[in-house]
């Protein structure tokens, strides 16, 4: 989800050395990300028009170093249930698992608490979750801080996203805490991937707040406490 390429690009500047994958489902932001990298003479990223599952399914297997998703959207915005379409999904993370290499990382930042909580609820498969010493804790697998270079933020890194949350306008936000999840590929064997189903229905789009996520929050844990009863 690298909207217009503007974190990507600063990322690849930062790290000259490393090869960067900018991978956005929207085809005039793929567009933009490549007018950016040209602009800004970077050398070392290349763009994915496609979904994050796709197109981290159809890479090598072990040859990415670490996986970035800033300000993902929590689904309750757009859309009713949890289990509508939405970037980072158990495919995704299946996707990721079979393109990591061992040791690999994937980070997500974001600027909302109760999404936070609902992804670090459960650790996908083939993760472990890292601790991060120089962030405050607020729940299992969910910290709280400035993204730094303890989870690979370049020194200048920027973006659409970034900017409204420091304007303060996205409703859903935290008006200061920024929310930091980690997790490290283990040695564990993880499955193919399942097949993709296109046949979704979507209904109609409803705003929520906050509050709604935290509702959702609390009929996943029920459901998981009668799972293991």
């Amino acid at each position: 989800g690298s909207g217009s390429g503007e974190w990507a690009a600063a990322k690849a500047l930062h790290d000259p050395s490393t090869a960067l994958l900018a991978v956005e489902s929207r085809c005039d932001r793929a567009a933009s990300i490549i007018k950016r990298s040209v602009l800004d003479d970077v050398h070392n990223l290349c763009v994915a028009h496609g979904a994050a599952a796709n197109v981290l399914g159809s890479l090598r297997p072990g040859s990415v170093s670490c996986i970035h998703a800033n300000f993902p959207e929590p689904p309750s915005q757009t859309c009713v249930e949890t289990d509508m379409p939405h970037m980072l999904s158990a495919e995704c993370f299946s996707s990721a698992a079979l393109a990591l290499k061992p040791g690999g990382r994937f980070i997500v930042v974001s600027d909302n608490e109760a999404f936070s909580r609902y992804l670090a609820e459960d650790v996908p498969e083939g993760f472990d979750t890292v601790k991060l010493p120089s962030y405050r804790q607020v729940a299992a697998g969910v910290y709280v801080g400035a993204p730094s270079a303890e989870i690979g933020w370049p020194s200048q890194g920027d973006s659409y996203f970034d900017r409204l949350w420091r304007r303060g306008v996205s409703r859903h936000s935290a008006t200061a805490d920024r929310y930091v999840m980690c997790w490290e590929r283990n040695g564990a064997a993880v499955g193919a991937v399942p097949e993709r189903h296109d046949d979704v229905v979507v209904v109609e789009k409803k705003r929520k707040s906050s509050k709604g996520l935290k509702n959702l929050l609390k009929k996943k844990r029920k459901r998981r406490k009668k799972a293991s009863e």
